[in-house]
């Protein structure tokens, strides 16, 4: 539940750009939780701010873009301006990014979409050398996608917050809170989920570096079934967990926890269960060029036909830097849903495997070739299905 240093922050979006779905709004995101901005060039700045500009241009085919055996394929054109105000100079990092994400299908034109998103962050102190003390975002984005969980496309938009800080430092050890909270919008289902999240422990740190904690979390999830109510759902949960977050050797950086908590429905939904959670996020880099990233979570949702479930996925992600600005990746990724819902349970498994080249230009130009291949099995069949996906991308950033 403690604030994220750069370096996890650098994980996260190396983590956010290996999975299958991969949207700017979660670059945006994991850039923002590294507390610092992007090192680039700027189209406008003064002694106090930057401005920053970037665009890129992908042609994506993919084999199922509804998500559910027997899907369509078609041929997907995208193009994604965006611009970010930067504070420059100061102990508070401060930037507010905004974009839209504009895509056409050459096939299903009644899928074209253009989704905008707005991230406000900040993070204190603005350094390389201390995790951060303060930390938080403000955010709204709108995206069109495939749900594996209801095995079709829809379109949802986010307001989302969070806030992460130290209350008491002595030096060694820390208390530490966050809030958070997240409203979706299945605008396509008439269904809303509330999200509420808060946390508050206790951290020791070894050293700048690294950190143990031990934090008492507190859950509130609402589902709303606009069209009347019939589905609506209540979840709370109480939960312990215990974490490790920062450089654990001087070649694994990250953060890792584990917990157990109580859960109880009310609405649509009776009834308690008990559940354990955890969250990783570790890279290994046993050389400059090289590294192996494992992404892991667990936790419970509401899906957006207001079903819950608990979601188990591991991603690993192996990089290694080459020469004449060339890098590459290969992912490979595991996934476990367990539904509960008033007329039984289901289990949903999936494996991801993907590969990437990508090349880099003077810092500004950046061009990159991905393939992914998701193959997604259920207890009940209409929810199996196959999907590749190949990408080619280009970006220029001003």
């Amino acid at each position: 539940m403690s604030n994220p240093s750069t370096i996890q922050g650098r994980n996260a979006l190396r983590q956010v750009a290996s999975r299958g779905a991969f949207t700017r709004a979660a670059v945006l995101t994991a850039v923002a939780s590294m507390g610092l901005a992007p090192a680039r060039a700027s189209i406008w700045e003064n002694h106090d701010w930057a401005l920053i500009g970037d665009a890129e241009a992908s042609v994506t085919y993919d084999s199922n873009i509804f998500a559910f055996d027997g899907g369509e394929s078609d041929t997907i054109v995208g193009v994604t301006p965006a611009l970010t105000l930067q504070r420059k100079g100061s102990a508070t990092n401060l930037s507010l990014m905004a974009d839209v994400n504009v895509r056409y299908f050459m096939d299903r034109s009644d899928q074209d979409s253009k989704d905008p998103s707005v991230l406000l962050s900040f993070g204190y102190p603005n350094t390389q050398e201390a995790m951060l003390r303060q930390s938080g975002r403000l955010g709204w984005n709108r995206i069109n996608y495939p749900d594996y969980s209801i095995g079709d496309r829809v379109q949802r938009t986010e307001m989302h917050g969070n806030w992460q800080g130290v209350l008491r430092d002595n030096g060694k050890t820390r208390i530490i809170a966050n809030l958070g909270g997240r409203d979706t919008d299945y605008t396509d289902l008439n269904s809303d989920v509330l999200d509420f999240n808060g946390g508050v422990g206790v951290a020791w740190s070894r050293h700048e570096l690294l950190e143990y904690n031990l934090s008492l979390n507190y859950s509130h999830a609402e589902y709303s079934d606009v069209r009347g109510g019939i589905g609506d759902a209540t979840r709370k949960g109480y939960g312990l967990n215990i974490g490790i977050r920062g450089e654990i050797t001087p070649k694994i950086t990250g953060d890792a926890s584990i917990g157990v908590g109580e859960n109880k429905y009310s609405g649509s939904l009776s009834g308690s269960d008990t559940n354990w959670s955890t969250r990783a996020n570790i890279t290994w880099s046993p050389s400059e060029r090289r590294s192996l990233n494992l992404n892991a979570n667990r936790g419970t949702y509401f899906d957006a036909l207001g079903t819950a479930y608990n979601r188990t996925e591991a991603d690993f992600t192996f990089r290694q830097g080459m020469a004449g600005g060339f890098s590459g990746s290969a992912r490979l990724g595991f996934g476990e849903y367990d539904y509960s819902e008033a007329g039984g349970t289901r289990k949903d498994t999936y494996v991801r495997v993907g590969a990437g080249l990508d090349y880099s230009l003077t810092g500004r130009f950046a061009a990159g070739l991905n393939f992914n291949w998701t193959d997604k099995g259920s207890d009940l069949a209409r929810y199996e299905f196959a999907q590749h996906e190949i990408i080619a991308r280009a970006s220029y950033r001003f």
